[in-house]
């Protein structure tokens, strides 16, 4: 499967938001609540949380997993701060 970030982009700044005011630091919680806010998908959020949040162990983790789960070939239009691709 191919992800593309661009296609959710109108959510992105609303879900970082979010994430700085009310995501109490719990990426894994912050990642479930924002897709279901969102409707978007998890590894979509988990990028732009990790864009705010200064890519924390938590965020490769999740995206990972999130990786190997939905069997994403490609992901499309990853933040350029990304240090994991």
């Amino acid at each position: 499967m191919i992800e593309d970030l661009n296609v959710y982009k109108i959510q992105k700044s609303h879900a970082q938001r979010w994430f700085l005011n009310k995501g109490n630091g719990d990426i894994d919680k912050a990642i479930s609540a924002l897709a279901i806010i969102t409707s978007c998908p998890c590894i979509v959020v988990a990028y732009w949380i990790g864009e705010v949040a200064g890519w924390p162990p938590e965020v490769k983790e999740a995206i990972d997993r999130f990786k190997k789960f939905y069997h994403y070939e490609k992901i499309l239009n990853i933040p350029d701060s990304c240090p994991y691709k």
